[in-house]
């Protein structure tokens, strides 16, 4: 309790400078978060491509080219939907707390701008990976579809 006061004490006298270093280090830490979850989603979509193209261009899998834990990895892609929701909200969160809070320090406005930029086009760029993932999804769930069609039938 002791702790929680002390550090409620300090947050209401930190420094507009060392706010705005908070909030920029906040701001890079959901870059990186945004970077690493890109490297996720290439890998993801790399490693179910051969399956989905043979199956978009034949209507069936080859054997030799599905993979065994595919379940699994449609499984990974709600998790990485779920990430990238979670760093959207993130944004959302930084943005409202840049435009509202920090907004009036005159003296940092020209941080706080390009920050806010970077801010709205990771905004921006999420919506267009959402938009793709969507695609990706509907793409492997007509694929699975298929498969548990043929499954049923043998």
């Amino acid at each position: 309790m002791l702790t929680f006061l002390r550090k409620m004490m300090k947050s209401l006298f930190v420094s507009k400078g060392e706010e705005i270093k908070i909030y920029k280090y906040a701001c890079d830490e959901l870059v990186n978060k945004y970077e690493v979850l890109l490297k996720q989603i290439s890998e993801y979509m790399q490693e179910n491509q051969l399956p989905l193209r043979a199956f978009e261009q034949n209507g069936q899998i080859p054997e030799h080219d599905f993979p065994e834990d595919f379940h699994l990895n449609t499984f990974s892609l709600l998790t990485i939907k779920d990430q990238l929701i979670e760093i959207t909200h993130e944004c959302e969160e930084l943005l409202n707390q840049g435009s509202t809070r920090l907004s009036n320090y005159s003296s940092h406005e020209q941080t706080i701008k390009a920050l806010l930029t970077q801010l709205r086009e990771l905004r921006k760029y999420s919506e267009q990976i959402e938009g793709a993932l969507g695609e990706f999804e509907d793409k492997l769930l007509k694929m699975e579809e298929v498969l548990a069609e043929n499954s049923l039938c043998n």
